[in-house]
C-alpha cells in the first residue's frame, strides 16, 4: 500500500495496481436520483461551511453531500426545486437557487421562491447585493433584481445584448457583472451593456460558464474553447492547443496551476501549460459529458455529469518513471546510455526510451522532452506520445537530451538524461577548411596574376617581333629599290658604251 492507499499486487504474471478511491462515484444507488427514479444529471456544485457540498440536479431538486470524506453520503434537501441550474452564495452569505420555475432562497432550512420566472440558468449578485439572472431557452432578457426594494430592471437587445439567450453570469471585481449570452460575452456596468467581444478579441460564441479563480483571472467556457481574461490579456485553450473538444461546459483550477476543463463529449481535460491529459469512462468517470466542476482542496475534484451522477476524482501523488533504452547512431547502437557518446554533425541520432506507468492507459501515455546545449539553453522541447527521439545536429557542441514521463494526473517523473558531443568532420571543420580554402584561393590568385604577367610578356614579345619584322621588311625593300636602281644604271651604261662604240667605228670609217 502506497501513500495514496493504492494497493500494489505482484504475482507470477507481473504487477497490478488497484486504486479503490481514485474515482469515487455517486449515482442512483446512493440516493442521487430524479423524479423518474434514474440517476439525476448534475448541473451545479457549491461548497458549504461544514465541508460538504450543495448539488443542483436535473429534475431531482437540491441534494447535499454531507461530508467530503472517503465515503460521502447524499441527502435530498429540496426536491421541490425540480430543475436546479445554478447555486449561488450571495455577499450576505445567503444561498440562492435558479431553477425552471424561478429563483429560490434558502432561509433557515426552508426554501422560499423569490421570483416566479421560467428557465433561469444564470444567477449571480453584484457588489450591492442585487441579483442578476438570465433566462436561456426561454430567452428575452437578462435582469437585475433588488431583494430589498423589489425593483427589477430588464436588459434586452435594445440595451446592447448581442443575443437574447443568457446562459451565465458572474460578479465583476470592479462593480459590474459579466454576462454570457448565446453570441458572446458582455459586461453590465451601471445601466449600460458593454460588448467585450471586439474589444477583448473574444469569439462570438455561446458562453456557458464564467468564473474567477484565486488570482482574479476570469475564465470563460464557450462553444469554441476556453478563454481566460487577466486584465487586458486574453488567452485561449482551443483545438490549436490540442483541446480535443471545443464545446466546453465548465472549468476549475488547482493551486499548482493546472486547469481542468469539462467538455461535452471528451470527458475531463487537464492542462498544465505543457501537457494535456484526457480522463473519461476508461479511467472511472460516470460519463464523458462533464457539466460542472468543484475543486476540493489541492488534490480532489467533484465532477457533475449532464447524463447523470457525480464522481469524486482524487489526483494521485505517485509519480511515473522513465528509463533510456538505447541510442542508435549512423553506424552503431549504444545500450549503455549512462556514458556520453560522440556523433558527427549531419548524422542522425535516435534515442529510445520507455515509461513505467500503471495508472495511464498505454494509448494515453505521453512524455515531455528537452534538448539542451552546453549553456543549458533549450534547443528543442515538446510533448509527445512517441517513445523515441530523432535529431540531426547541424553544428558541433555538447548536448543533453532529457525526458520525463507524464501520467494521467499530470505528475512528471524524474528526468532521464543522456549527453553526447556533436563533432564536425575534418572536411567540414572550419579550422581546416578555412585555411585550406584560403591557400587554394591564394594559389588561384597567384596563378591568375602569373598568367596575366605571362600574357603581358608574351604580348610584348609579339610587339617586338612585329617591329623587328617590319624593320627587316623595310630594309629588304630599301635593298630591292637600290638593286633596281643599280641595275637600271648599269643598263644605261651598257647602252651608252654600245652607242659610243658604234659612233667610233663610224668615225674611223
Amino acid at each position: 500500500m502506497d501513500e495514496d492507499d493504492v494497493l500494489w499486487l505482484a504475482n507470477g504474471w507481473g504487477v497490478s495496481r488497484f486504486d479503490p478511491m481514485g474515482f469515487f462515484r455517486l449515482g442512483k444507488q446512493d440516493g442521487l436520483k430524479n423524479h423518474q427514479d434514474a440517476t439525476a444529471g448534475v448541473f451545479d456544485i457549491e461548497p458549504d461551511k461544514e465541508g460538504g457540498y450543495w448539488v443542483g440536479t436535473e429534475w431531482g431538486g437540491v441534494y447535499r453531500i454531507d461530508h467530503a470524506g472517503r465515503h460521502p453520503g447524499v441527502t435530498s434537501v429540496f426536491p421541490q426545486a425540480g430543475y436546479v441550474r445554478r447555486i449561488h452564495r450571495g455577499i450576505d452569505d445567503a444561498l440562492w437557487f435558479s431553477a425552471d420555475s424561478g429563483v429560490f432562497k434558502e432561509e433557515q432550512g426552508s426554501l422560499t421562491r423569490i421570483l416566479d420566472r421560467t428557465w433561469v440558468p444564470a444567477l449571480t449578485s453584484d457588489a450591492q447585493g442585487r441579483l442578476w439572472y438570465g433566462r436561456g431557452w426561454d430567452g428575452g432578457d437578462a435582469a437585475r433584481f433588488d431583494p430589498g426594494t423589489g425593483i427589477e430592471t430588464v436588459f434586452t437587445r435594445n440595451h446592447g445584448l448581442p443575443d437574447e439567450h443568457v446562459w451565465a453570469s458572474e460578479r465583476d471585481s470592479k462593480g459590474g457583472v459579466w454576462i454570457g449570452t448565446g453570441a458572446g460575452l458582455v459586461r453590465a456596468q451601471g445601466e449600460s451593456i458593454e460588448d467585450e467581444r471586439d474589444r477583448r478579441g473574444l469569439p462570438s460564441a455561446a458562453v456557458f460558464d464564467i468564473r474567477h479563480d484565486a488570482t482574479g483571472t476570469l475564465w470563460i467556457a464557450t462553444s469554441r474553447g476556453l478563454y481566460s481574461l487577466d486584465g487586458s490579456s486574453v488567452n485561449s485553450i482551443t483545438s490549436t492547443n490540442g483541446l480535443p473538444d471545443e464545446h466546453v461546459w465548465c472549468s476549475a483550477n488547482f493551486p499548482d496551476g493546472t486547469i481542468w476543463i469539462g467538455t461535452a463529449s471528451n470527458g475531463l481535460i487537464g492542462y498544465d501549460g505543457k501537457a494535456m491529459t484526457v480522463l473519461d469512462k476508461r479511467e472511472g468517470l460516470l460519463g464523458n459529458n462533464v457539466f460542472t466542476l468543484a475543486p476540493e482542496g489541492d488534490r480532489s475534484l467533484w465532477i457533475g455529469f449532464l447524463d447523470g451522477g457525480l464522481t469524486r476524482y482524487l489526483r494521485s501523488q505517485s509519480r511515473p518513471s522513465v528509463r533510456l533504452l538505447e541510442a542508435t547512431l549512423a553506424n552503431r547502437t549504444l545500450t549503455n546510455t549512462s556514458s556520453p557518446f560522440r556523433i558527427a554533425t549531419g548524422d542522425r541520432v535516435t534515442i529510445r526510451y520507455q515509461e513505467i506507468d500503471l495508472k495511464t492507459h498505454p494509448e494515453k501515455r505521453q512524455s515531455y522532452y528537452r534538448l539542451l546545449d552546453a549553456a543549458g539553453q533549450t534547443v528543442l522541447a515538446g510533448v509527445t506520445k512517441d517513445r523515441n527521439f530523432e535529431w540531426t545536429p547541424r553544428q558541433g557542441g555538447t548536448f543533453t537530451f532529457e525526458v520525463q514521463a507524464i501520467d494521467r494526473d499530470l505528475n512528471y517523473s524524474e528526468p532521464a538524461r543522456i549527453s553526447f558531443r556533436a563533432v564536425v568532420p575534418w572536411f567540414a571543420n572550419a579550422w581546416i577548411t578555412v585555411p585550406g580554402a584560403s591557400t587554394f584561393i591564394g594559389l588561384f590568385i597567384w596563378a591568375f596574376i602569373a598568367r596575366a604577367i605571362f600574357l603581358r610578356q608574351r604580348e610584348q614579345m609579339f610587339v617586338q617581333e612585329r617591329r623587328a619584322r617590319e624593320a627587316l621588311e623595310e630594309k629588304t625593300r630599301q635593298l630591292e629599290d637600290a638593286k633596281i636602281a643599280a641595275e637600271t644604271a648599269n643598263h644605261a651604261k651598257s647602252t651608252f658604251l654600245a652607242n659610243m662604240t658604234m659612233i667610233t667605228k663610224l668615225s674611223w670609217i
